[in-house]
């Protein structure tokens, strides 16, 4: 999807991906000249992923689900966590235990049959877009109707352009495909290896093309890059912006007095609430809202709405609810 944002000079205009970091992109010998190197530079600046030790980046290294759970976790500002104590492989002393506890709260990941939640284990392609299908929202569990078609009803032939289409497991299509259609990815050369692990430096593109600009300070804005919007701290407005892409309320995000609020937007593709609590307030036209982190008490407050269809609700998870008022 493309976005088109009215121009507005915004009073404060203090997006992450500007942020100045300890470590910089340039800081790393390896940082690969290829067509990772501008989504890795990004995934560094705003701080999703970071060096080792030894001063270097590793871009091709395959990346282990605790490593892509604490990626997930980072860039969701996600804080609640689960128990996971009956996962026999978690040790609580583990770097990776607290944002692995976080990534399971989020429903980004689960458990085998064996209680194992495999945190060394390198992660497949297809198995990455379950968990970016899941934690984004690309996927519509209770109404199909709510900004994309539901698990059942997605489109698989997005698959058959790939030659290596039909190799994508059964249980994975409706993800990848999710991923796929909405163009966060494009295969490399042709080809979708579902079953091949994913790098560190493919995984920031994939990030890269699912979440453009990253909000992390309070104030308003009213300009951004096309492409999906994340709002990542409180008392947030965004005014006269257009756009037919995502805009996310992380998990991070609490509920306060001033809340976070849309002025005169327009938002043809969704808003996707994680967060927020019950101080949303939106004005203007909204095609979708998406309630879908779990154990969410969501309320969003509509006024002055435009448009024919009204707003298409949905739940993605049953622990929890939302409602929605109307003022003026």
């Amino acid at each position: 999807m493309k976005s088109i944002f009215k121009k507005i000079i915004p009073a404060i205009l203090a997006v992450s991906m500007l942020a100045s970091l300890t470590a910089s992109a340039q800081d790393f010998p390896d940082m690969p000249d290829d067509w990772t190197r501008a989504s890795l530079e990004k995934a560094v600046e705003n701080g999703l992923l970071g060096g080792f030790d030894d001063g270097t980046i590793k871009p091709n290294n395959n990346i282990t689900r605790a490593q892509m759970a604490t990626i997930i976790v980072r860039s969701f500002g996600a804080t609640k966590e689960a128990d996971i104590t009956k996962f026999t492989d978690m040790e609580p002393s583990a770097w990776f235990y607290k944002d692995f506890a976080r990534a399971v709260q989020m429903k980004a990941f689960g458990g085998d049959q064996l209680n194992h939640l495999n945190p060394n284990n390198y992660i497949t392609f297809q198995e990455c877009f379950k968990v970016v299908s899941s934690v984004f929202g690309l996927i519509v569990i209770d109404d199909p109707r709510a900004g994309k078609v539901g698990l059942n009803n997605q489109d698989l032939t997005v698959l058959d352009k790939f030659s290596d289409g039909a190799e994508v497991a059964d249980w994975a299509k409706p993800y990848v495909a999710a991923v796929v259609s909405n163009g966060y990815w494009e295969g490399i050369d042709g080809k979708l290896t579902p079953k091949a692990y994913i790098t560190r430096a493919q995984f920031a593109v994939l990030m890269d093309n699912l979440v453009k600009t990253y909000i992390t300070e309070p104030g308003t804005y009213s300009e951004f890059e096309d492409g999906n919007i994340m709002i990542k701290t409180e008392n947030v407005t965004l005014e006269n912006v257009t756009t037919d892409d995502y805009i996310i309320i992380s998990d991070g995000v609490q509920e306060t007095e001033e809340g976070i609020n849309f002025k005169n937007c327009t938002v043809s593709g969704c808003l996707t609430t994680r967060g927020g609590g019950k101080n949303v307030n939106y004005q203007g036209f909204l095609q979708y809202l998406a309630v879908i982190g779990p154990e969410l008490n969501i309320n969003v407050k509509l006024s002055n709405l435009t448009g024919a269809n009204g707003v298409i609700p949905c739940i993605m998870d049953k622990t929890s609810s939302w409602s929605y008022s109307f003022g003026e």
